[in-house]
Order: structure tokens, then sequence, then C-alpha cells
């Protein structure tokens, strides 16, 4: 009887164990089959950068951008910066040294596109605010320019360019063009 007893609890151990295993295995199973949870690819960031020192041509405000991306093998994207020098003769400033307003483009490329581990790499295109001026004159009753007519704006050709380095949804990278250099930190989600 001892003999049955002992073959009786080894038979309840090895099924026992064979359907923990079975059942982990289904289970595993069942997450393999389930599709992946699917990141979108877009970042939002925000940039600061040291500030000039301001002189009679130059701002010596600190340059600032917002932006973001998006993609899966090649990003595109919208950046959003004040940078830069903006001479405005409008509002009898009489040719006030302001920061510019600079609106770009982003195209590039996911260099590394690890599961944690992300590099992106993109070219940042577009326009800068460079001036505002009254072409029929100064107004004397407080509108921008001469009986409230709209000012003459210029702007000039901005370019650079930004890395960003991504662990999970932490961001970091740098952003430079022509008219300031910038750390950016953000979120990819």
């Amino acid at each position: 009887m001892l003999s049955r007893s002992v073959f009786a609890g080894l038979a309840m151990l090895c099924f026992t164990t064979y359907a923990s295993q079975t059942a982990g295995a289904e289970e595993a199973i069942d997450e393999a089959q389930a599709p992946a949870k699917k990141e979108s690819g877009a970042v939002i960031y925000g940039g600061l950068g040291s500030a000039k020192d301001a002189s009679f041509d130059e701002s010596g405000d600190t340059p600032w951008s917002v932006g973001g991306y998006f993609g899966e093998k090649y990003i595109v994207g919208i950046d959003l910066a004040g940078e830069g020098t903006k001479i405005d003769n409008t509002n009898n400033l009489g040719g006030a040294v302001t920061q510019g307003l600079s609106v770009n483009a982003i195209l590039g490329v996911k260099a590394l596109n690890g599961d944690d581990f992300k590099v992106d790499v993109g070219a940042l295109l577009g326009g800068r605010h460079a001036s505002a001026s009254c072409p029929s004159g100064q107004s004397y009753l407080g509108y921008q320019c001469y009986a409230d007519t709209d000012p003459s704006v210029s702007w000039e050709i901005n370019y650079g360019a930004i890395l960003t380095l991504s662990y999970k949804a932490g961001l970091v990278g740098v952003r430079a063009t022509g008219e300031s250099t910038q750390v950016v930190l953000g979120i990819r989600f």
C-alpha cells in the first residue's frame, strides 16, 4: 500500500507540475499572439539656449523653441522659435531691436530605432521674421503705421538641424541654426 500511495503522490505531483507549466505556456502564447502595443512615434519638445550679449543691432533675448514631429521611418514636423534679431520700425519705435520669430519645417530620419532607445536626426528649413517697417510713415495717433496701414514685413531664410536621443518616453537633444543653439527636452508617445 505504501507503494501505491507513493505512486499516487508522484502522479499527483507530475500532474500539477504539468498543469501549471501548460497554463503558463498558454498565457505566454496568448501574450505572443496579442498585437504588440504600438507607439505613434510622435515627439513634442521645448528648448532653451543661451542669450547673446545685447547690442544696438543684436537682440539679447534668450532663444527658445517648441515643436514636434512624427513618423516611423522618416520624421516630419514643425518648429517655432524665438531666435535671432528683428528690427522693428513700427509704433514709432525707430528701429527697436527685438527677438525674431522663426517658423521651420522638420524633415529627417530615425537613425536608430530600437525598442527603448531611439535617435532621430532632422534638418530644419524655414523663415525668420527679420524686420517690420511702415512704408507709409509713422502714425501719430497710436496706430502701428500711418492711417492704420499694414507694416511691410521681411523674412530671411532660416536653416539648421535637430538631433534627439530618447529612452522610452524621455527625450533630450540639441537644436542648432544660424541664429542659436539650444538644448531640447521632450516626450515621445
